[in-house]
């Protein structure tokens, strides 16, 4: 998978590692485990995509692109 990611996204060795682990070391609870959202992450995300010229001014807010609904009809906030 590793090989993968290097190929695919013109990634270091060592960084689609450490980007990888995320994702298959459940322990770090970097990856939320009901399917809830943090608007103050997505926020900052964007924040850093808006610094990195990825998106241009005016930046559009996290709510954007977050429906809430399902998560509190499921009872998960």
């Amino acid at each position: 998978m590793r090989q993968t990611t290097v190929e695919t996204s013109a990634t270091p060795a060592d960084i689609a590692e450490q980007t990888l682990a995320l994702f298959f070391e459940p322990e770090r609870n970097v990856l939320p485990k009901q399917g809830e959202i943090n608007v103050k992450g997505l926020s900052q995300v964007i924040a850093f995509m808006g610094e990195a010229g990825l998106l241009k001014p005016s930046l559009p807010t996290a709510e954007r692109f977050v429906e809430l609904k399902y998560l509190q009809a499921a009872s998960v906030q």
